[in-house]
């Protein structure tokens, strides 16, 4: 008989912080000039009834790790960019007043820099200088130890227990974009409360972007994004998603595994292979401002911005 109280909880997996330090003036509308961002990390706490679970934090682009503590290599900026979580590609504008359309930055489902001694230096299709980023990245590896109950555990975000709050009424807070990928890209918009706003750029020529859940930016690696209040999943377009978070309901271990796969908040899975002591995922986070956000425009400022995102597991059913 499955041991139903197997259950991995992350109440408290990420604060990032947002903060202005630069204004530049531009002239492309959709893309701000305005462009920094601090990202912080604060500790959590992982509770599993059938043996144990660890958790490392390492860094990627543009960001260290201590302890548990992520933030931003020392002085960087992050330009705002549009990201396409199905192909990890990332796009911006022109410049100079070009509006006929876009151009690509880069793709990649790699998201380390190869770091030594946690400086996060290195190429990266995400990185323009050792100051000056497009996106912020950082990974989580949940790493379980197996007890008598071997089946396979598949891992969510968890939306009800995940938040994005700020201080500061800043005009772009809402453009703040976390994608958490593994199996499936997961986005996590905290501070829209439009799902209609939850916009990516597909390709180069002008008007190339679409919402989340049409043609251009669904299926493949992407499950589901979720907005402050309403959520949709890779099939669905944002603007006709209308459940809201308070009636979200979470997978359950009765749940069959075709339906829990087929989840907008689906990551992965943690399952035996061989006599292995110990299995894991990795959960790869990518912290972008999006410019495709109607609030994210030329002369805005940036505020700070609090997340906490957090996780939870099933047994995988049958």
């Amino acid at each position: 008989m499955k041991n139903k109280k197997s259950k991995i909880i992350v109440p408290a997996l990420g604060l990032i912080l947002l903060s202005t330090a630069a204004s530049i003036s531009g002239s492309v509308a959709w893309f701000t000039a305005n462009r920094t961002a601090t990202i912080n990390t604060g500790a959590f706490g992982v509770v599993k009834t059938d043996g144990t679970l660890a958790v490392e934090v390492t860094n990627g682009v543009g960001t260290v790790v201590t302890n548990t503590t992520v933030s931003r290599v020392t002085d960087a900026k992050i330009a705002d960019v549009s990201f396409n979580p199905k192909t990890h590609q990332l796009y911006t504008d022109k410049g100079n007043g070009d509006v006929s359309g876009y151009r690509e930055i880069g793709g990649t489902t790699s998201f380390s820099t190869a770091p030594t001694g946690g400086t996060g230096t290195g190429a990266h299709a995400y990185k323009i200088d050792d100051k000056t980023y497009y996106a912020f990245t950082w990974s989580v590896t949940l790493t379980y130890t197996w007890g008598p109950d071997k089946t396979p555990l598949n891992v969510f975000f968890d939306y009800k227990n995940s938040s994005m709050s700020t201080t500061s009424a800043a005009e772009t807070d809402s453009g703040l974009r976390i994608a958490m990928a593994a199996t499936k890209t997961v986005v996590f918009a905290g501070m829209q409360a439009t799902a209609g706003n939850l916009k990516g750029v597909y390709g180069t020529a002008a008007n190339n972007f679409e919402e989340y859940g049409t043609t251009n930016i669904t299926g493949g690696v992407f499950g589901g994004y979720f907005a402050q209040s309403v959520y949709g999943d890779s099939n669905t377009a944002s603007s006709n998603a209308t459940a809201t978070k308070t009636t979200y309901s979470q997978a359950l271990d009765g749940d069959t595994q075709s339906v829990q796969i087929a989840r907008p908040d689906f990551l992965g899975t943690i399952e035996q292979e061989g006599e292995e002591t110990n299995s894991d995922i990795v959960i790869n986070c990518i912290a972008w401002y999006e410019g495709t956000d109607p609030n994210v425009v030329n002369n805005k400022s940036l505020g700070e911005v609090s997340s906490t995102l957090a996780f939870y597991a099933t047994t995988q059913g049958e």
